[in-house]
């Protein structure tokens, strides 16, 4: 018996759809997934270079400071951990981390007060506000080695200026060689360092100074808020972010300070200036202790990285400004 002809069921409009859309997201898919892998293709370079000049020297400092090398011979003997042992029951090594914490704080404590003064003056408005705000930059666009060159100039015992800026004011009585006294020598150099860093942080200071309402201002003066409170109860607590930015560049700035140190006083008198990391500078080039230098380079970078996980951990909040 001959069995009746059915036509296949035409397809729902739903289905044409679904079906139509299904294809769309796998073009869709497929295309994203090409362009994400031609995306890869053109920054590998970019990576490879990235790796090739930065991991690869890490690693092979950090192979170097489980090393002893000889220098003539250029031949490496694996010694472990022993260089890291050997920094931490070195007096002279302790030395200079006392005299980095006394050259980081004195820095961070004289560059924050100074460049938030400087900023809320610059934000003020004022004639000549543009040229005051150029004029900052000069000691920061001047390189860091005439910088330095500039202020033993200044600190010269006979010829610099200081010495006889003082003497004509009365407040010094004979020519005083600064830089040959472990006290007067430290201070000379954290004024370098400060005159050095001043105006990028007050330019940091200025951006925040300028992200923040007006209309929060104006609201406080309306509520009868005087000039400190204003500044204590809105401008101090919207800095806050930034300040913890800043204090993070400035970490690192006075960790790894090492030009100025090198013009002014090598580090001298009697190690007085030796910070970390001219330290590491010294017993890596001049003592020739390549492994010792790079297992005490390694210590100054963990130091700044816990060092700026304190500051994020427990400084940093975010605000509001509802």
């Amino acid at each position: 018996m001959a069995r009746e002809f059915r036509p296949p069921a035409a397809p729902r409009a739903a289905d044409l759809t679904s079906g139509s859309r299904t294809s769309s997201n796998r073009k869709g898919s497929g295309r994203q997934l090409g362009e994400q892998g031609f995306g890869s293709i053109l920054i590998a370079p970019a990576m490879l270079a990235i790796v090739g000049l930065l991991f690869y020297p890490m690693i092979y400092a950090f192979w170097m400071s489980l090393n002893n090398i000889d220098f003539g011979t250029g031949k490496f003997s694996f010694v472990g951990l022993q260089n890291y042992i050997n920094l931490f029951l070195d007096p002279r090594i302790i030395k200079s981390f006392k005299a980095t914490i006394v050259f980081s704080v004195g820095v961070t404590v004289m560059t924050l007060v100074l460049s938030l003064l400087l900023a809320l003056l610059l934000n003020q408005n004022f004639k000549g506000r543009g040229l005051c705000r150029a004029l900052l930059l000069i000691p920061w666009a001047v390189a860091p080695i005439a910088n330095g060159l500039m202020w033993k100039w200044m600190f010269n015992p006979r010829l610099g200026l200081i010495n006889n800026l003082l003497i004509s004011m009365g407040a010094l009585g004979h020519f005083e060689n600064w830089l040959m006294k472990p006290g007067p020598a430290m201070i000379a150099v954290i004024v370098t360092m400060v005159y050095k860093t001043l105006p990028f942080i007050t330019l940091l200071f200025l951006a925040a100074l300028q992200s923040i309402p007006a209309g929060l201002y104006e609201a406080a003066y309306i509520d009868g808020a005087g000039v400190f409170e204003r500044f204590w109860r809105i401008t101090l607590p919207l800095l806050r972010p930034s300040m913890v930015i800043i204090m993070v560049v400035l970490s690192v700035n006075t960790l790894k300070a090492f030009d100025m140190i090198y013009v002014l006083t090598e580090g001298g008198p009697a190690d007085a200036t030796m910070v970390a990391n001219y330290m590491a500078y010294a017993q890596s080039f001049k003592l020739l202790r390549f492994g010792y230098g790079a297992a005490l380079a390694f210590v100054i970078s963990i130091v700044i990285l816990l060092m700026n996980l304190g500051y994020f951990k427990f400084l940093y909040r975010g605000v509001s400004y509802e």
